[in-house]
């Protein structure tokens, strides 16, 4: 699961190891796994419960930190 997600603690967001974006939470997580990298089973389970760990911050409306282009 680590190769596919970057979850960072400090400005609570989840990004996509394999497309380099920003996840926006809820169900987006699992469209972008599922839908477009073609996810299942326990890795995809894993990487959905990443929403649950934390309330993770939506990207869109916010600009992301510098830095978190090289997770």
């Amino acid at each position: 699961m680590e190769d596919c997600i970057h979850l960072n603690e400090e400005y609570q967001m989840l990004f996509c190891r394999l497309c380099k974006s920003a996840i926006r939470p809820g169900a987006n997580i699992e469209l972008q796994f599922r839908q477009v990298h073609q996810l299942k089973g326990k890795v995809l389970k894993d990487i959905k419960d990443c929403d649950g760990v934390m309330e993770l911050a939506d990207p869109k409306p916010s600009a992301l930190p510098a830095g978190l282009d090289n997770f």
